[in-house]
């Protein structure tokens, strides 16, 4: 939907490609795929499964610090090198 707004928005922004987020399984990639491609001409370049370890946890307001989080500061490093693997597979990460 932000991408549909974007582009109505300013016309001029090419996007070249979307990468879908939070994928639970095969349809619904495929009615995400179909419904961007159709309804914006833009397409779909790559899709990140739904992954519980993925997870923010997030109170009312707002997220919730990492201090006060059941997670570590370091988990997100984690998380960071697993969103690269999904999205570039094989690729070395930075040294």
């Amino acid at each position: 939907m932000f991408h549909y707004q974007l582009k109505t928005f300013d016309p001029e922004i090419n996007i070249a490609g979307v990468i879908l987020n939070n994928i639970g399984g095969a349809r619904h990639s495929r009615k995400a795929r179909e419904a961007i491609e159709t309804y914006t001409g833009t397409p779909v370049i790559g899709e990140v499964k739904r992954d519980e370890l993925m997870k923010i946890s997030m109170r009312h307001l707002g997220l919730i610090p990492v201090m006060e989080g059941r997670r570590k500061p370091d988990d997100f490093d984690q998380r960071i090198s697993r969103i690269r693997d999904l999205i570039l597979p094989g690729q070395p990460g930075p040294a």
